[in-house]
């Protein structure tokens, strides 16, 4: 857990890593929603495309080896996710049993940190077969898009630690 805590506080991680898995993320959800053909009213010859195909033009070709990296990734994925969620539970199971045995604890923890670790390699190495689709023009636009996220995020952070802190309530009075 303390692994989660220190990437959770880790600038890079936050400002770099998580808008890609964010801006990537997004992509997915949105790519991997199969819409039915349906009559169009306006532009017919232009589709509607999300936000980060617009902004990246991708193209059909591309869009397709990106849903083929998606769907080759995704039972990794989902392993990978499954042991993870298995390993915390087991480690919960160890820190709060009756007597506590140090010994367990950490190969529970170490676990918890493979699977981790898996999860990361598999989130990574999918990154890299999308930035291989991208054109380095695309691979411009994704930088710039991916900079005005962080400053965005940056900016509410800081807006959220210069608020002033909530007053706490105080007590009823007894009469």
């Amino acid at each position: 857990m303390d692994l989660v805590n220190r990437l959770i506080k880790n600038r890079i991680f936050r400002n770099v890593f998580l808008p890609t898995i964010i801006v990537f993320g997004s992509t997915v959800i949105t790519f991997g929603q199969h819409h039915p053909p349906g009559p169009r009213t306006d532009n017919a010859d232009k589709p509607k495309e999300p936000g980060v195909v617009r902004q990246l033009g991708l193209s059909p070709d591309q869009i397709e080896q990106f849903r083929a990296v998606r769907k080759e990734w995704n039972d990794a994925r989902q392993q990978a996710q499954r042991a993870n969620r298995e390993a915390v539970r087991q480690l919960d199971v160890a820190i709060y049993a009756d007597i506590i045995d140090d010994v367990l604890v950490e190969q529970r923890l170490r676990e918890v940190q493979e699977t981790q670790a898996e999860m990361t390699r598999i989130r990574f190495a999918e990154e890299i077969a999308i930035r291989r689709i991208l054109t380095p023009e695309q691979l411009t636009r994704f930088r710039e898009a991916r900079r005005r996220f962080v400053a965005d995020r940056e900016a509410k952070d800081k807006q959220h630690k210069e608020r002033p802190p909530m007053p706490k309530p105080e007590p009823p009075r007894q009469p």
